[in-house]
């Protein structure tokens, strides 16, 4: 799964998920779970947690790459 250009963001893939894992997040972005961890325990990642599941709302994913992503992602 590539990024792609939607109409809500340059940053988020062109997918119709709400939720994310980390996982997700890994394989698209190419960024290390641990990477993904201290974000999330810094409080600079949101997240919801269903039992022991973690995952990360598209919104705050979005706001999450906006801190960090100064440029426009090209296609």
């Amino acid at each position: 799964m590539g990024i792609f250009i939607n109409k809500h963001s340059d940053m988020l893939p062109n997918d119709n998920i709400r939720h994310y894992t980390k996982k997700d997040i890994q394989d698209i972005y190419n960024i290390s779970l641990s990477k993904i961890d201290k974000e999330i325990a810094s409080k600079q990642l949101a997240i919801i947690k269903i039992g022991k599941s973690v995952r990360i709302p598209r919104h705050e994913l979005y706001k999450w790459l906006k801190r960090y992503n100064t440029t426009p992602v090209s296609v």
